[in-house]
Protein backbone atom coordinates (compact mmCIF):
# COMPACT_ATOMS: atom_id res chain seq x y z
CA UNK A 1 0.00 0.00 0.00
CA UNK A 2 1.18 3.27 -0.75
CA UNK A 3 0.08 7.15 -0.96
CA UNK A 4 -0.18 8.94 -4.29
CA UNK A 5 2.82 9.16 -6.26
CA UNK A 6 1.57 12.76 -6.58
CA UNK A 7 1.78 15.30 -3.57
CA UNK A 8 -1.90 17.31 -3.91
CA UNK A 9 -3.01 20.08 -1.79
CA UNK A 10 -6.93 18.51 -1.26
CA UNK A 11 -7.93 22.25 0.40
CA UNK A 12 -9.24 23.48 -2.06
CA UNK A 13 -12.25 20.72 -3.35
CA UNK A 14 -14.25 22.96 -5.68
CA UNK A 15 -14.53 21.88 -9.48
CA UNK A 16 -11.90 24.78 -10.12
CA UNK A 17 -9.73 23.45 -7.79
CA UNK A 18 -9.40 20.12 -8.94
CA UNK A 19 -9.41 21.24 -12.42
CA UNK A 20 -5.77 23.19 -11.48
CA UNK A 21 -4.38 20.19 -9.92
CA UNK A 22 -4.52 18.36 -12.72
CA UNK A 23 -3.77 20.79 -15.36
CA UNK A 24 -0.70 21.49 -13.02
CA UNK A 25 0.26 18.06 -13.48
CA UNK A 26 2.02 17.57 -16.85
CA UNK A 27 2.46 14.07 -16.50
CA UNK A 28 -1.21 13.59 -16.57
CA UNK A 29 -1.76 16.10 -19.38
CA UNK A 30 0.45 14.18 -21.41
CA UNK A 31 -1.41 11.02 -20.42
CA UNK A 32 -4.56 12.17 -21.37
CA UNK A 33 -3.15 13.48 -24.60
CA UNK A 34 -1.96 10.35 -25.53
CA UNK A 35 -5.43 8.91 -24.30
CA UNK A 36 -7.31 11.47 -26.64
CA UNK A 37 -5.52 10.64 -29.28
CA UNK A 38 -5.33 6.52 -28.69
CA UNK A 39 -9.33 7.12 -28.26
CA UNK A 40 -9.09 8.33 -31.96
CA UNK A 41 -7.66 5.02 -33.30
CA UNK A 42 -9.93 3.18 -31.48
CA UNK A 43 -13.22 4.86 -32.61
CA UNK A 44 -12.24 5.08 -36.12
CA UNK A 45 -11.84 1.60 -35.81
CA UNK A 46 -15.30 0.63 -34.20
CA UNK A 47 -16.42 3.39 -36.96
CA UNK A 48 -14.79 1.66 -40.96
CA UNK A 49 -13.77 -1.69 -39.83
CA UNK A 50 -16.68 -3.82 -40.03
CA UNK A 51 -17.84 -1.90 -43.14
CA UNK A 52 -14.46 -2.15 -44.77
CA UNK A 53 -14.34 -6.22 -44.38
CA UNK A 54 -17.73 -6.52 -44.92
CA UNK A 55 -17.32 -4.83 -48.69
CA UNK A 56 -14.04 -5.55 -49.22
CA UNK A 57 -14.56 -9.31 -49.01
CA UNK A 58 -18.06 -10.27 -49.35
CA UNK A 59 -17.86 -13.93 -49.84
CA UNK A 60 -16.51 -13.67 -45.82
CA UNK A 61 -19.24 -12.53 -43.93
CA UNK A 62 -19.74 -15.10 -41.75
CA UNK A 63 -16.21 -15.85 -41.06
CA UNK A 64 -16.03 -12.16 -40.29
CA UNK A 65 -18.89 -11.90 -37.81
CA UNK A 66 -17.10 -14.85 -35.83
CA UNK A 67 -13.40 -13.82 -36.42
CA UNK A 68 -14.75 -10.18 -35.08
CA UNK A 69 -16.17 -11.75 -32.04
CA UNK A 70 -12.64 -13.38 -31.49
CA UNK A 71 -10.66 -10.18 -31.93
CA UNK A 72 -12.71 -8.23 -29.65
CA UNK A 73 -13.40 -11.49 -26.72
CA UNK A 74 -10.49 -13.00 -27.52
CA UNK A 75 -7.73 -9.88 -28.04
CA UNK A 76 -9.39 -6.82 -26.19
CA UNK A 77 -9.89 -8.77 -22.97
CA UNK A 78 -6.62 -10.88 -22.70
CA UNK A 79 -4.57 -7.93 -23.55
CA UNK A 80 -6.39 -5.30 -21.17
CA UNK A 81 -5.62 -7.92 -18.32
CA UNK A 82 -2.17 -8.41 -19.54
CA UNK A 83 -1.31 -4.97 -19.63
CA UNK A 84 -2.73 -4.51 -16.04
CA UNK A 85 -1.01 -7.12 -14.20
CA UNK A 86 2.72 -7.18 -16.32
CA UNK A 87 2.71 -2.44 -15.18
CA UNK A 88 1.72 -3.64 -11.62
CA UNK A 89 3.89 -6.86 -11.60
CA UNK A 90 6.80 -4.68 -12.48
CA UNK A 91 6.59 -1.67 -11.84
CA UNK A 92 8.78 -1.81 -8.66
CA UNK A 93 11.80 -3.02 -11.15
CA UNK A 94 10.93 -0.44 -13.98
CA UNK A 95 9.31 2.65 -12.74
CA UNK A 96 8.44 3.88 -16.36
CA UNK A 97 6.64 0.16 -17.54
CA UNK A 98 2.90 1.77 -17.05
CA UNK A 99 3.66 4.13 -19.99
CA UNK A 100 5.74 1.68 -21.80
CA UNK A 101 3.06 -0.87 -22.48
CA UNK A 102 0.76 1.65 -23.62
CA UNK A 103 3.02 3.23 -25.82
CA UNK A 104 5.03 0.54 -27.16
CA UNK A 105 1.97 -1.65 -27.94
CA UNK A 106 0.58 1.51 -30.27
CA UNK A 107 3.70 1.62 -32.15
CA UNK A 108 4.36 -2.23 -32.61
CA UNK A 109 0.59 -2.26 -33.65
CA UNK A 110 1.73 0.35 -36.85
CA UNK A 111 3.04 -2.37 -39.26
CA UNK A 112 -0.13 -4.41 -39.09
CA UNK A 113 -2.97 -2.05 -39.52
CA UNK A 114 -0.58 -1.05 -42.41
CA UNK A 115 -0.71 -5.20 -43.71
CA UNK A 116 -4.64 -5.10 -42.46
CA UNK A 117 -6.17 -1.86 -44.06
CA UNK A 118 -3.38 -0.49 -46.69
CA UNK A 119 -2.19 -3.84 -48.44
CA UNK A 120 -5.34 -5.59 -47.54
CA UNK A 121 -3.31 -9.29 -48.86
CA UNK A 122 -6.64 -11.37 -48.43
CA UNK A 123 -9.58 -11.51 -46.20
CA UNK A 124 -7.25 -13.99 -43.46
CA UNK A 125 -4.07 -11.87 -44.27
CA UNK A 126 -6.13 -8.76 -43.45
CA UNK A 127 -8.45 -10.42 -40.32
CA UNK A 128 -5.32 -11.85 -38.71
CA UNK A 129 -2.86 -8.66 -39.10
CA UNK A 130 -6.10 -6.85 -37.39
CA UNK A 131 -5.96 -9.95 -34.84
CA UNK A 132 -2.58 -8.76 -33.70
CA UNK A 133 -2.77 -5.45 -34.05
CA UNK A 134 -5.91 -5.38 -31.60
CA UNK A 135 -4.14 -7.48 -29.41
CA UNK A 136 -0.91 -5.47 -28.74
CA UNK A 137 -2.83 -2.07 -28.75
CA UNK A 138 -5.62 -2.94 -26.47
CA UNK A 139 -2.95 -3.29 -23.44
CA UNK A 140 -2.90 0.39 -23.16
CA UNK A 141 -6.47 0.61 -20.80
CA UNK A 142 -4.90 -1.00 -17.98
CA UNK A 143 -2.08 0.63 -16.94
CA UNK A 144 -3.34 3.86 -17.91
CA UNK A 145 -6.14 3.88 -15.48
CA UNK A 146 -4.18 2.53 -12.83
CA UNK A 147 -1.14 5.08 -13.45
CA UNK A 148 -4.25 8.08 -12.88
CA UNK A 149 -5.33 6.25 -9.77
CA UNK A 150 -2.01 5.99 -8.38
CA UNK A 151 -0.66 9.47 -9.51
CA UNK A 152 -3.80 11.25 -7.42
CA UNK A 153 -5.25 10.66 -3.59
CA UNK A 154 -8.46 9.13 -3.09
CA UNK A 155 -10.27 12.89 -3.53
CA UNK A 156 -9.50 13.24 -6.66
CA UNK A 157 -9.15 9.69 -8.96
CA UNK A 158 -12.65 9.89 -9.73
CA UNK A 159 -12.27 13.41 -11.44
CA UNK A 160 -9.12 12.45 -13.17
CA UNK A 161 -10.44 9.05 -14.91
CA UNK A 162 -13.52 11.33 -16.11
CA UNK A 163 -11.34 14.08 -17.17
CA UNK A 164 -9.71 11.63 -19.15
CA UNK A 165 -12.30 9.68 -20.42
CA UNK A 166 -13.97 13.00 -21.55
CA UNK A 167 -10.84 13.53 -23.28
CA UNK A 168 -11.15 10.82 -25.52
CA UNK A 169 -14.83 10.85 -26.07
CA UNK A 170 -14.02 14.30 -27.66
CA UNK A 171 -11.24 12.47 -29.91
CA UNK A 172 -13.46 10.04 -31.03
CA UNK A 173 -16.51 12.31 -31.87
CA UNK A 174 -13.81 14.01 -33.89
CA UNK A 175 -12.37 10.79 -35.49
CA UNK A 176 -15.62 9.62 -36.62
CA UNK A 177 -16.73 12.97 -38.11
CA UNK A 178 -13.45 13.22 -39.86
CA UNK A 179 -13.38 9.78 -41.20
CA UNK A 180 -17.00 10.27 -42.09
CA UNK A 181 -16.56 13.64 -44.41
CA UNK A 182 -13.23 12.23 -46.09
CA UNK A 183 -15.44 9.23 -46.71
CA UNK A 184 -18.01 10.86 -48.51
CA UNK A 185 -15.94 13.16 -50.19
CA UNK A 186 -14.55 9.52 -51.31
CA UNK A 187 -17.56 7.38 -52.16
CA UNK A 188 -17.86 6.59 -55.63
CA UNK A 189 -20.93 3.86 -55.64
CA UNK A 190 -18.78 0.82 -56.20
CA UNK A 191 -18.77 -0.94 -52.91
CA UNK A 192 -15.58 -2.92 -54.04
CA UNK A 193 -13.44 0.18 -54.98
CA UNK A 194 -14.84 2.26 -51.86
CA UNK A 195 -14.27 -0.42 -49.55
CA UNK A 196 -10.33 -0.42 -50.76
CA UNK A 197 -10.24 3.35 -50.01
CA UNK A 198 -12.14 3.04 -47.14
CA UNK A 199 -9.08 0.90 -45.81
CA UNK A 200 -6.39 3.62 -46.74
CA UNK A 201 -8.76 6.05 -45.31
CA UNK A 202 -8.82 3.81 -41.91
CA UNK A 203 -4.78 2.77 -42.28
CA UNK A 204 -4.28 7.23 -42.43
CA UNK A 205 -6.79 7.60 -39.46
CA UNK A 206 -5.31 4.59 -36.98
CA UNK A 207 -1.52 4.98 -38.09
CA UNK A 208 -1.96 8.58 -37.37
CA UNK A 209 -3.42 7.72 -33.60
CA UNK A 210 -0.84 5.31 -32.80
CA UNK A 211 2.21 7.08 -34.13
CA UNK A 212 0.96 10.19 -31.86
CA UNK A 213 -0.12 8.50 -28.69
CA UNK A 214 2.77 5.99 -28.65
CA UNK A 215 5.78 8.68 -27.83
CA UNK A 216 3.50 10.63 -25.42
CA UNK A 217 2.15 7.31 -23.42
CA UNK A 218 6.43 6.88 -22.30
CA UNK A 219 6.98 10.39 -21.96
CA UNK A 220 3.80 10.50 -19.28
CA UNK A 221 5.65 7.19 -18.25
CA UNK A 222 9.12 8.62 -17.52
CA UNK A 223 7.83 11.34 -15.98
CA UNK A 224 6.06 9.22 -13.43
CA UNK A 225 9.08 7.03 -12.75
CA UNK A 226 10.72 10.18 -12.04
CA UNK A 227 8.46 11.41 -9.34
CA UNK A 228 8.22 7.37 -7.87
CA UNK A 229 12.07 7.86 -7.76
CA UNK A 230 11.72 11.14 -5.81
CA UNK A 231 9.41 9.87 -3.30
CA UNK A 232 11.65 6.47 -2.46
CA UNK A 233 14.66 9.31 -1.63
CA UNK A 234 12.43 11.18 0.48
CA UNK A 235 10.79 8.00 2.30
CA UNK A 236 14.76 6.61 2.25
CA UNK A 237 15.90 9.98 3.73
CA UNK A 238 13.23 10.42 6.25
CA UNK A 239 13.49 6.86 7.67
CA UNK A 240 17.55 7.96 8.21
CA UNK A 241 16.30 11.05 10.06
CA UNK A 242 14.14 9.25 11.95
CA UNK A 243 17.36 6.29 12.89
CA UNK A 244 19.34 9.07 13.69
CA UNK A 245 16.77 10.98 16.00
CA UNK A 246 16.40 7.62 18.05
CA UNK A 247 19.99 7.44 18.71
Amino acid sequence: MRSSVFEIDVADMSFCGRLRVLCKNSCFIYLVLAGALRFFGGYSLGFLSGKFFEDRFPDYTTEFSVMNAVIVIGGGLPASMIGGILSDRLEHRYGNIKGLISGVGALFAIPFIIISYGWQPSFWGSIISYYVAYFSAEMWYGPSHAQINNMFPSEYQGFAVAAFNLGGAIAGTIATLTLGAIKTQLDTGDDEYDAKINGYILTGGVVFSYLTCGPLFIISGNQYSKQLEENKKKIAAEAMSQVVATK
